[in-house]
Formats: structure tokens, sequence, C-alpha cells
């Protein structure tokens, strides 16, 4: 009994030191140490960050951060139109600094991925300056409803999510490789999502894409350290639920799209692979991946599929 009572108490003080661990990184990540960011602008106006899904919500909310940190710009979406608009508002509000877009359909199958690389590295050539960060921000679902089940989600819609949740960043970062290993030190943040560290009941497909972004980055940052790059960091960023013009969805630990995109750039350099941009979403997947996983489908079950019904309703009312 003795020896079963010391192995119980070990548990508990491993247990308890794990935890104090946890929450003191958490406190150290988002609240006490300053952002590794600047190490990633070389010299006066000659750095640039690539961010794609920038016309609104966290991608355009990155873009400003980013341009406050005294980068220049490349914004990226598909709407041609509705970017220039959004450049030529900046290149007031940022006057010296530079700002371009690239135009391309993420959900596309035929993006032209060797043509985006040839425009970034001539017009930052063109400036000379150099690419040397990548945000791939672009992701969600693009479709209503947003919420559905899998044998419902046509053939179409399911393509489409995989395409612009992992295909596209996928294909981009690898297109950008040469460029970012020539203009170390450099970096890539990837926009992760809490969805895809527990199943979620009618985000069958979206919440494994984000899973796939977590391990891509993992990969990444392995083979990098397994290449001799020591220069190049991968940070895959946690969101949790973000409003926005497209996420109505208003629940406990919701921040806002600045709140995400100064977090995702606070980060930096802080030495995890996997980090929230902002402790409440921090919080609520700590909490709940840490459940077993037979209470997580009882607790999220109930919720996605509130979500689910409410936004049929609201469907069926327009």
């Amino acid at each position: 009994m003795a020896i079963f009572s010391n192995i119980l108490t070990a548990l508990g003080l491993v247990s308890i030191a794990s935890t104090a661990y946890s929450l003191g990184s958490a406190i150290w990540v988002h609240f006490i140490r300053t952002s590794s960011l600047p190490k990633y602008r070389h010299g006066d106006n000659k750095s640039w960050g690539l961010v794609t899904g920038a016309s609104d919500g966290i991608g355009y909310a990155t873009v400003r951060e980013l341009l406050r940190n005294g980068f220049n710009v490349f914004l990226h979406g598909r709407n041609e139109k509705k970017l220039s608009g959004i450049a030529s508002q900046l290149r007031q509000d940022f006057p010296s600094l530079k700002i371009e877009i690239t135009v391309a359909d993420a959900s596309a199958q035929d993006v032209d991925f060797t043509g985006i690389a040839s425009k970034v590295s001539s017009v930052t050539k063109q400036h000379n300056g150099r690419l040397t960060v990548l945000v791939n921000n672009v992701g969600g679902v693009t479709f209503k409803p947003q919420y559905c089940s899998l044998e419902d989600t046509s053939a179409k819609n399911l393509e489409e999510v995989i395409a612009i949740n992992a295909r596209f960043p996928t294909r981009l970062t690898s297109a950008l490789m040469p460029q970012l290993k020539a203009n170390q030190p450099s970096l890539i943040l990837i926009a992760g999502s809490n969805a895809g560290l527990v199943g979620l009941p009618y985000l069958a497909t979206y919440g494994p894409t984000k899973a796939y972004c977590h391990h891509f980055a993992s990969s990444m940052r392995a083979e990098f350290l397994s290449q001799g790059y020591k220069g190049i960091e991968v940070q895959c960023c946690l969101i949790g639920n973000t409003a926005s013009a497209g996420n109505k969805v208003d629940m406990a630990g919701t921040i806002s799209s600045e709140e995400c995109a100064k977090g995702m750039l606070r980060n930096v350099g802080c030495g995890r692979t996997l980090v929230a941009p902002h402790w409440k979403p921090g919080v609520i997947g700590t909490v709940i991946g840490g459940l077993p996983e037979g209470l997580q489908r009882v607790m999220m079950a109930p919720e996605m599929k509130g979500r689910y019904e409410n936004e049929l309703k609201a469907m069926k009312g327009q």
C-alpha cells in the first residue's frame, strides 16, 4: 500500500508541476515577453510580407499590423477590385511603405503558384527589397451553410474546403520557399485553429484540414532543422472564435480580428510551433483538449448542433 501511495503522490506532484509550467509559460508568452518580429525587418523599408486572405478579417488586420511594424506588404485575395481599393486606402494610411496586390482564387485547381512567386521576386527586387514574412491566413468555410453534415456537403464544396485550407497554403509555401531560404532570417505563419484539436460535428472537413496545417508547420520546422536552416521560423496559430464580417457567432472566449492579428505577431519568437494568438482561445483550447475524448463529444455536440440548426433557420428566414 505504501508503494501505491507513493506512486499516487508522485503522479500528483508531476501533474501539479506540469500545470504550473503550462500556466507560467502562458503568462510569459501572452503578457511578458516581447515579440521577435523586428528581426525579420532587414533594414529600413527593405522587407516585405505576403498575407493571404487579406481582404478582411484577420488577414486585413494582420496587414495593418505588419505595416505598423515597418514592413511593405503584398495583399492576396480573389477579388481584384476589392483588393485594389484596400491597397489604395492603405497607401494613404502608410505613405512611406509599398503595398502591392496578387490575385488568386485559393479554391481553384489551376492557381499559378509559379507566377505568384515570380511576381513577388520581381517586385521586391525592383524596390531593392526581399520577402521575409509569409502569413498563410486564407481559410475557412466559404459556402452556406457553413455547418453541414458530411453527407449533405457537395463534392464541389468538399474540394473547396480542402483546397483553401490545405492545398493552397502548402503549394504557396513551397513556391516561395527559395526566396524565404535566401532571405533569412525569415518567418512563416500559418493560421491553424482550435477546431483542428478536437473532432467537431458539422465541420468534418474543415477541422481535419486545420489539423493538417498544425502538422505541416511542425514538419516544416523539423525539416529546416535537419537541413541546417536555423534562420527560418515556422509558427502555427491556434485561432479560436474570432469576430469578423463573416463570423457573427458570439461565445465565451471570442476575440476581435485585431486582437488576433496583434497576438499572432506578438508571439513570434516564443519558441512554440503551435500557439494561441490570445490567452482566451488558449485557455479554451487547453481545457477542451485536456478532456477525455468522450467528454469532448458530449460537451461539443449540443453546441455545434445548435449552430447548425440556427444557421438553417436563418437561411430559411432570408
